[in-house]
């Protein structure tokens, strides 16, 4: 049973051949949306788009964020995400 719903932040070359397949084959969790401009490689998988950041976080859904952004931005995301509950 898929049960803890994930947001990826970023679609690049980390959220695209490693976090999203990883996130999809874990049985427990189910990736319910990604925050990224490549909207069309993220809606081919069936899972939902979103153009921000800040829609993403705003989410009650989500309960777990990845971040695969460029590596200088993960202090800020991650702590958003913190700060986000």
């Amino acid at each position: 049973m898929r049960d803890i719903p994930v947001g990826l932040i970023g679609y690049g070359i980390a959220g695209a051949v490693f976090h999203a397949p990883l996130i999809r084959a874990c049985p427990q969790l189910r990736l319910a949306a990604v925050a990224t401009s490549r909207k069309e490689q993220v809606e081919a998988l069936g899972v939902r788009a979103v153009a921000t950041v800040a829609e993403l976080l705003s989410d009650p859904e989500i309960r777990l964020v990845v971040v695969a952004s460029p590596s200088d931005t993960h202090f800020e995301l991650a702590g958003a995400a913190l700060a986000a509950g």
